[in-house]
Order: C-alpha cells, then sequence, then structure tokens
C-alpha cells in the first residue's frame, strides 16, 4: 500500500513539475521568415520566387490557422515618410498577393506592422537594401 502511495505522489509531482510555465530562457523563440523583394510602381512584387514561397506560407498558414505578424522594414532615407511608404507598399503587396493565393483567412490571420527604418540588419551601412525586408513572425 505505502509503495502504491509513494507511486502516486511521484507520478503527481512530475505532472505538476511539467505543467510549470517556461521561463524566458527556457522557451523557443517563434519562427521567423524574412523576405526580400522589389514592388513596381503598380504596387506588385516583381520576383516570380518570392511570389511562389508566399504563395506556400499562404497556404500554409490557412491550413494550420497560424497566426503571423508582418513587420515591414526599409533602409534609411532622407526622409520618414519615403521610409514608411515604401515599408506600406511591400507589406501589402505580400500581404495582397497572400490573400490571392489564399483568401479570407489570410486577411484575419496575418497583422501588419510598419516599422520603415528600424531595426537595420547591417547597421554599419544603414542606407544599404540588405536592411529593406519583410518578417513574419509567427505568434503563439
Amino acid at each position: 500500500m505505502k509503495t502504491k502511495v509513494a507511486g502516486l505522489i511521484l507520478c503527481l509531482i512530475v505532472i505538476l513539475y511539467s505543467c510549470q510555465p517556461k521561463t524566458a530562457e527556457q522557451a523557443t523563440p517563434a519562427p521567423t521568415l524574412v523576405f526580400r523583394f522589389e514592388v513596381d510602381s503598380a504596387g506588385n512584387i516583381v520576383e516570380e520566387d518570392v511570389k511562389s514561397q508566399l504563395k506556400e506560407l499562404a497556404v500554409r498558414i490557412s491550413k494550420t490557422a497560424d497566426r503571423v505578424m508582418l513587420y515591414s522594414y526599409t533602409e534609411k532615407m532622407n526622409s520618414a515618410d519615403s521610409s514608411m511608404q515604401i515599408a506600406s507598399q511591400q507589406a501589402y503587396a505580400a500581404k495582397n498577393w497572400m490573400y490571392q493565393a489564399s483568401k479570407e483567412r489570410i486577411y484575419y490571420s496575418v497583422g501588419i506592422a510598419i516599422k520603415g527604418f528600424e531595426n537595420p540588419v547591417d547597421s554599419a551601412a544603414p542606407e544599404s537594401k540588405i536592411n529593406r525586408r519583410i518578417e513574419f513572425q509567427f505568434l503563439e
């Protein structure tokens, strides 16, 4: 009888320990996808490979019901307005292309944050086009 009670207590301790929330060090970061592309004067994505990758991402989001945040960044420009305008064009071009591929779920599952010149990839060369990108962050 004592061994059954001891075994039950041990099981409860293991269960309770495994249910504790993870600390910041233990938590695994959500995956981030980075895309770089140009937008034409009509607001369309130029690169076919990027269109294909965004379509695949849209289909995945539709199937899994993942929630995603899209962040749009640019290189440093002469004016903050120009930076925000280009970042906005890129973000909406990506989301519109994904919407065409997968329809309604994209509208609700992908949020947009226009950042402009923020968090440069290459801070030594802030005017470099390497800093112009969109990032998809999967939300938990």
